[in-house]
């Protein structure tokens, strides 16, 4: 693509996995492994009920996750830093919405990116899910939507503050979290 820009490629999976993780630790990517039980002390300040977490991971390990068995998930790899070239993916998980008498969940989130400079690029209404829940409510959750991030020459290298608010519509409720990656030469 023309201009060099760190790219954001909106991606909307056709089916809700269970975000329980586990990731290699290769490459060149600063990592840091972060078990599903640290998500509530680390991640984020949990409100009662709903719950949910913003996580880095190498862009291209995450489809890994999809197709473990459930005996083998036990950590998964968060990024911290990012070079030139590398690819990372933004994915919110989130456990306990409200649903209605029909199970419906409808679960929304925002994710603003400030880059060094005071850049800012906004993303509104992404889609965590919105429907009939096909499990439990209380089972984990990975957003329908991610984020693809691929850091480009032109990009100001430097610290760039992700956040995001996570919204349970139904419950008028939303949680915030946030992430800082460090991108590098």
């Amino acid at each position: 693509m023309a201009g060099g820009r760190m790219r954001f490629w909106l991606i909307i999976f056709l089916l809700t996995v269970p975000a329980v993780c586990s990731l290699a630790s290769t490459g060149s990517l600063e990592r840091h492994q972060v078990s599903p039980q640290d998500l509530h002390q680390e991640a984020f300040e949990p409100l009662p009920g709903f719950n949910a977490a913003l996580i880095v991971t190498p862009g291209d390990e995450f489809d890994k996750i999809l197709n473990m068995p459930p005996d083998n998930r036990t950590d998964f790899t968060r990024v911290d830093t990012l070079r030139i070239g590398e690819q990372a993916e933004l994915h919110v998980i989130f456990t306990n919405p409200l649903i209605d008498e029909n199970n419906f969940a409808d679960v929304t989130f925002d994710v603003q990116i400030i880059k060094p400079g005071n850049i800012i690029k906004k993303y509104s209404r992404l889609e965590g899910i919105t429907g009939k829940l096909q499990r439990s409510n209380s089972n984990a959750y990975l957003a329908k939507a991610f984020m693809r991030l691929k850091a480009d020459n032109s990009d100001p290298v430097g610290e760039w503050n992700i956040l995001v608010t996570i919204h349970d519509n139904k419950r008028s409720t939303s949680i915030s979290d946030s992430v800082m990656i460090t991108l590098v030469r």
